[in-house]
Parts: C-alpha cells; structure tokens; sequence
C-alpha cells in the first residue's frame, strides 16, 4: 500500500539488494530519500544538502512484501500528513 501511495503522489521508487540488505530510494523532485531495511535511520537529500532523519519505524520486508514508514518518507519529501481519528483516514497534501 505504501508503496503504490507514495507512486500516485508522483515518487519515483527503487529498490536493489546491496551487501544482502534491501535498500530503497524514493525520489520526488530534487529530494531523494534512501532507506536501508531495518535499519531507524532515512537519508535524506535536498538542494541544501544531505540530512539523517531517525524515523519513528523501519522498513522491512516480510513474506515477499515491502513495508515503507510513509509518514516519514512523504513529510520528508514535502508533503504534509494528517490523521483524521474520527475516521481513522489519512490525507497527505502538497506543502
């Protein structure tokens, strides 16, 4: 779910397999964002520079299937995320 939500926001996403741990990188724009599996910490890159974000839960891949921290990665990538508890629905915007 993750996954196609970030592509219909229009990120570009990769993954590859380097020294047997899965990394991926999501593009929107200039930021790139590369997460390396099961790892707390996303490097972010902008046109002012490289920053590391502690996100608040890893990606993993489990039975086949990638698990990306949307929140994190699309906050990152310029966009704002509500919750809406009423509902328990999401709606992330372009900021």
């Amino acid at each position: 779910m993750a996954v196609r939500l970030l592509e219909e926001l229009g990120a570009k996403i990769s993954y590859k397999r380097v020294d047997n741990v899965g990394v991926v990188t999501v593009a929107f724009g200039d930021i790139k964002a590369i997460l390396r599996e099961k790892s707390s910490i996303m490097t972010v890159t902008t046109a002012a520079g490289e920053s590391q974000v502690t996100l608040r839960t890893p990606f993993t891949n489990k039975q086949g299937r990638t698990y990306l921290p949307t929140r994190d990665i699309a906050e990152n990538l310029g966009f704002c995320v509500r919750w809406a508890a009423a509902d328990d629905s999401i709606t992330i915007v372009k900021r």
